[in-house]
């Protein structure tokens, strides 16, 4: 089933990763993490050659709080950087908890790492000022970002990302606080064999305010599956009152 029906809505996502100093083969004087397992919950299990190949790739610019490092001013700079110069790159503002305290960031997304510094000093041009480079060992960080989201309904209260097929969206009927959110998906994981997916939480902003998603992530996802997988979290988002 498809019902063609699109979706455009700017918003945010939280979700929990595995982050590290970034490696890279020179030293870097700004503090750069990397995700060392991009979406935890689908790679759980140990992934095909195939797999790791395709596996995203996120780096982590972390930026002091200044005035000029607001989110509608890291998109605003964004958008002139790829106006201005022919980088593929894809960039989110957010915050992320790094040495006990949410830090705000700079998601990047790209194919080609060799840019990174290319990045970091034109994002530098335009006022960014970035924390200063600091060893950080493998450790599990809460991460909010901000982006704009194109979607596809293919079923009622189900959507696919338009620009990336392994992304699925599905309706709930209110806001979860984060821990709340982890106990029931891992509830709905163990006792309906929902386990090959990386879970997010969503919040598009509408003209009627805020809408509430769960993100998936499942490069072998069975889209016939998710109206009952959306089913079990009203189901367990109602039976325990989540507000």
């Amino acid at each position: 089933m498809d019902t063609s029906a699109a979706k455009r809505a700017y918003g945010g996502i939280i979700k929990k990763e595995i982050l590290a100093s970034f490696q890279t083969y020179k030293p870097m004087k700004e503090m750069v993490l990397e995700a060392r397992q991009p979406f935890p919950g689908y790679y759980s299990r140990t992934p095909s050659a195939e797999e790791k190949i395709q596996k995203p790739y996120y780096v982590f610019f972390i930026v002091k709080p200044t005035n000029l490092c607001t989110e509608d001013n890291i998109i605003r700079i964004t958008q002139k950087i790829k106006q201005s110069h022919k980088l593929n790159f894809d960039a989110c503002p957010g915050q992320l908890s790094l040495f006990n305290i949410m830090q705000p960031h700079i998601r990047i997304h790209t194919d080609d790492f060799t840019i990174i510094p290319k990045l970091i000093e034109l994002y530098r041009e335009n006022g960014i000022v970035f924390q200063k480079h600091k060893e950080v060992a493998e450790y599990t960080s809460l991460i909010r970002i901000k982006k704009y989201f194109l979607l596809d309904e293919v079923f009622n209260g189900v959507y696919r990302a338009s620009d990336n097929q392994y992304f699925r969206y599905i309706r709930i009927p209110r806001q979860i606080e984060w821990d709340d959110f982890e106990k029931i998906t891992m509830t709905i994981k163990n006792t309906y064999n929902f386990n090959h997916y990386d879970y997010a939480l969503a919040a598009f902003y509408q003209e009627c305010g805020f809408e509430d998603y769960v993100r998936i992530y499942s490069e072998h996802c069975d889209c016939d599956n998710l109206p009952e997988l959306r089913m079990r979290y009203i189901e367990e988002i109602e039976k325990h009152h989540f507000i």
